[in-house]
């Protein structure tokens, strides 16, 4: 059975605003990451990124077709971590990540999919891989040509049918197709009206848990408190060090063919 220790814990009651993400397939961490904690491990870097928040973490398909090493379980036990991505027809390669202490798996549908047919995708990958809905989330990057009215479509699809803000897109009983989003934006998409439209229509009220990354859209702290006025998380490139002046768009890696 995967591993539910996260369940009812602070993590899935904490509204986290600021989500670092970071590139684990690399043989060691940047200064960059690391900043003002350069004498340290990069395990106790990584500890201290996933403490306040959640740590989204790309790792390699190589390591995500094998079991968790000891450093990395005990990281998903220290720390909130969504692992990936895991490409849908995979998905079980993600249970023994949730098992080992994952707080999601990030899951990457065929970009190719249809608005219409991404929730019945993302069912059936996770009732294939037995994966809990309320342990997931998609990573979307929609086109630049993708209208505002296909991408709530899309996220509509994958909501709870109801929500009260009580965290219903992360309660079993009460999960849509999966517990949220990672939605990387084209610059011409990250404006203050989709963000309003996305907020009211899901994220206020918790039916789904969306977390957004662009060009546009800087970890200042003005940015910030907008974002968490609206109930929406921001990705961007982790760092122990300041704050950057400008934002820097998270790219998802694809996972390999």
């Amino acid at each position: 059975p995967i591993c539910r220790e996260h369940e009812h814990s602070e993590w899935t009651t904490r509204r986290m605003v600021l989500w670092p993400v970071v590139d684990l397939r690399t043989k060691s961490l940047s200064p960059l990451i690391k900043g003002e904690a350069a004498g340290e491990s990069d395990d106790e870097v990584l500890r201290r990124l996933g403490l306040g928040s959640c740590l989204v973490c790309w790792l390699s398909e190589a390591e995500l077709a094998s079991p968790p090493s000891a450093a990395r379980v005990a990281l998903l036990r220290s720390a909130g971590c969504a692992v990936g991505p895991f490409r849908l027809d995979e998905a079980a390669k993600a249970r023994e990540w949730l098992h080992a202490g994952a707080l999601y798996a990030l899951l990457t549908p065929d970009p190719a999919t249809p608005p219409a047919e991404l929730c019945a995708a993302v069912r059936q990958a996770a009732k294939d891989a037995a994966l809990p809905a309320e342990r997931l989330l998609v990573v979307l990057s929609p086109a630049a040509e993708t209208t505002s009215e296909q991408l709530l479509l899309a996220l509509e699809s994958l909501a709870a049918k109801t929500g009260s803000g009580c965290r219903e897109c992360e309660r079993p009983h009460t999960v849509g197709a999966a517990a949220g989003v990672l939605l990387l934006l084209p610059d011409a998409a990250a404006d203050a009206a989709l963000l309003k439209r996305v907020s009211a229509s899901l994220a206020a009220t918790d039916r789904l848990l969306v977390v957004v990354s662009g060009a546009s859209l800087s970890p200042s702290l003005a940015r910030l408190a907008e974002l968490h006025a609206l109930n929406l998380g921001l990705a961007a490139p982790a760092s122990l060090g300041p704050l950057p002046r400008r934002a820097e768009r998270v790219a998802a890696p694809a996972p390999a063919a």
